[in-house]
């Protein structure tokens, strides 16, 4: 695999701020009924911000998820406001 191929995934990577990832959340949470507004899944927000970012690639399976995903925790990282919780599962 060339890096031109995997190019557009690590720029997009620059993309997931704290406040992308909490609009993602928001837009998430606002999808749900209000009384199961508690939080979103890791999943579900890796593959929204994938779509957003016109990222490809099999959802929890490939390089560019995880990725996202590593980014994801770094940008609530940076939050005051945003927090990651591991669930056993």
């Amino acid at each position: 695999m060339s890096d031109k191929s995997v190019e557009p995934w690590r720029e997009a990577l620059q993309k997931v701020t704290p406040e992308r990832v909490r609009e993602a959340v928001q837009a998430l949470l606002a999808e749900q009924p209000p009384n199961q507004r508690l939080g979103v899944t890791i999943g579900a927000l890796v593959q929204r911000l994938m779509a957003e970012l016109g990222i490809s690639g099999e959802v929890e399976s490939s390089r560019s998820y995880f990725a996202i995903k590593d980014a994801v925790r770094a940008a609530v990282a940076q939050s005051q406001d945003l927090r990651y919780l591991e669930t056993p599962g």
